[in-house]
């Protein structure tokens, strides 16, 4: 009787293991089954999305390639660039919010393919510019269509990646936008070259040319892109149950994300209290205004490089002949149109590295703070050595200049992922526009009065450099101020957003299964996040957790 006992104790604890390890064979099948997936995502989703980033840059930034010729044929002063190229953005700040809200009423499919076909007309249609006013309108009317793609894009991929997945695909669309740049310059470089074919300018042909292939792009993107993973024809009911369980897992003090609060302007109250996205913002504006400066007046500074006139007016100890060859190299198509626009993808070429690197250590490390930081005080410190450097030779300054690339390149993705997580749960469809359509202000501030000074001053960006610089040094230390004054940043959980009419879903998504207890815990469960449920940290809200989400799916399984 007693062996008897005992042998079915040790059968018992036999089992025990075998469920043990049944179990722990099922997560790493699972988690197998999960990496094939987001592979999937970045083919299907993320790949749409880069090569729209793409598009977006080049039809924002070729005005910068175009403008050595562009000003000339057309009489365009540096003041009169540099107001054309900022009144882009005033525009694009305006309609970042509205034109998210709107994303989120008709699908992000429809909208961002509206999106594309827009502004690659409006982009084509530069080639049609003959006076200021014309050229003013239509960057005003570009601001329009490209608001409120890069939010978009932000935000439907965190509908499809859990928050610790994120940095990635933001270096990516990161990476894109350096893509954009050094494409931009080869092809700028041949478009450009077609100077008198078919009666056009160069300038004209590449607006044209480039301007069209975003178009196609919209209608690529209405017939492929998905609204939500639960709709997504290459996924498979398996597949969509494992991406809600970690989803799930990942979700802590957050509501669903699958959960957009339907009255705006509770939404916009909830994002101005919060102090660390409007931190950020104040951040963000002056960043802006150097990175958006740099890109808009880069080839112009190369081209000054090169002529010797990057730091203001040949000085007159050179003389007579080196007055004379200024004048010749204006007229040398080559090394004044060409060249310069060739050289201006060497920076973004670097930038694209540097811009990888940093964000894989970022996501390896999970840390955010310093590796943008960091990135932000090299490329401030290479800013303001560019006027000490050029008055050595020119490859000095050359180099500042694929130095500040670097840096500022690097900086991107962390700061992304820092903002998407200050703005994490329903206020990001609004906080990261938001974000972007604050900080753009500077985008708006810096080229136009760069061209101001250049203008004016007769240093050329001699003082430009030493102003940038020392506002992206500033943006470092602000950066990692943060990381110190985080705990003291975190807005109440909870208040106005907890009410239930202040949801709904979005459109092409159902929402997770809700379950209620009056005492807000979730069912089993002790109120934190678990196996056992995960709840949102809203009063008597809680989501399905990954427990209930495998029990689902070993239930799918069985049938």
């Amino acid at each position: 009787m007693q062996r008897s006992q005992s042998a079915k104790e040790g059968q018992q604890r036999l089992d025990s293991k075998i469920s043990v390890v049944s179990e722990s064979a099922g997560l790493i099948s699972d988690a197998n089954q999960l990496e094939v997936i987001y592979r999937r995502i970045s083919r299907r989703v993320l790949l749409l999305f880069v090569i729209a980033v793409i598009l977006n840059h080049i039809d924002r930034t070729n005005l910068a390639y175009a403008a050595i010729t562009f000003n000339r044929d057309l009489g365009f002063g540096p003041q009169t660039y540099g107001l054309g190229s900022a009144l882009f953005f005033v525009t694009f700040c305006i309609f970042q919010v509205p034109c998210n809200l709107m994303m989120v009423r008709v699908g992000i499919r429809r909208w961002l393919a509206l999106l594309l076909v827009g502004w690659g007309c409006v982009a084509s249609c530069f080639a049609l510019v003959h006076n200021a006013a014309s050229f003013f309108a239509l960057r005003l009317l570009l601001g329009v269509f490209e608001s409120g793609a890069l939010p978009a894009m932000w935000w439907h991929l965190s509908q499809f990646l859990p928050q610790e997945r994120l940095t990635k695909p933001y270096m990516w669309m990161t990476v894109g936008v350096l893509l954009a740049q050094i494409l931009g310059g080869p092809l700028a470089a041949a478009f450009l070259s077609m100077d008198g074919v078919g009666g056009l300018k160069g300038w004209q042909w590449l607006f044209v040319l480039e301007g069209f292939p975003s178009v196609l792009m919209g209608v690529v993107v209405f017939f492929a892109l998905p609204n939500s993973y639960k709709v997504a024809p290459w996924l498979s009911e398996h597949d969509k149950l494992l991406l809600e369980a970690d989803m799930a897992a990942h979700i802590k003090n957050s509501p669903p994300r699958e959960h957009i609060p339907r009255n705006p302007f509770k939404l916009l109250r909830m994002v101005f209290s919060n102090p660390m996205l409007i931190y950020l913002c104040f951040v963000g504006i002056m960043q802006a205004c150097a990175s958006h400066t740099f890109i808009l007046w880069l080839p112009t500074i190369i081209e000054a490089l090169i002529n010797g006139r990057a730091l203001g007016k040949t000085p007159a100890a050179k003389g007579a002949a080196a007055a004379h060859a200024v004048s010749a190299a204006s007229h040398n198509k080559l090394r004044s149109v060409i060249l310069p626009v060739l050289l201006a993808a060497v920076p973004y070429t670097v930038g694209a590295i540097t811009a990888w690197l940093v964000a894989a250590s970022s996501q390896k490390r999970k840390e955010v703070y310093y590796h943008a930081a960091g990135s932000m005080f090299g490329a401030g410190v290479f800013f303001l050595l560019f006027p000490v450097l050029t008055k050595v030779s020119m490859a000095g300054g050359f180099v500042c200049l694929v130095m500040v690339a670097a840096g500022g390149s690097a900086a991107v993705p962390p700061k992304t992922a820092l903002v998407a997580h200050a703005c994490r749960g329903p206020s990001q469809v609004v906080g990261m526009p938001l974000y972007n359509s604050i900080s753009v202000i500077g985008g708006f501030v810096g080229p136009f009065v760069t061209g101001s000074i250049v203008q004016s001053s007769g240093t050329g960006f001699t003082i430009v450099a030493y102003v940038l610089g020392a506002m992206v040094f500033i943006c470092g230390v602000l950066t990692i101020t943060l990381k110190f004054l985080e705990k003291f940043m975190k807005p109440p959980v909870g208040s106005a957003d907890a009410n239930d009419d202040f949801w709904e879903d979005v459109p092409g998504q159902q929402a997770l299964p809700v379950t209620r207890d009056p005492s807000g815990v979730s069912p089993g469960g002790s109120g934190v996040t678990g196996d056992t449920g995960v709840t949102s940290g809203y009063a008597n809200k809680s989501v399905d957790g990954p427990a209930d989400v495998r029990a689902r799916v070993a239930g799918l399984g069985k049938e």
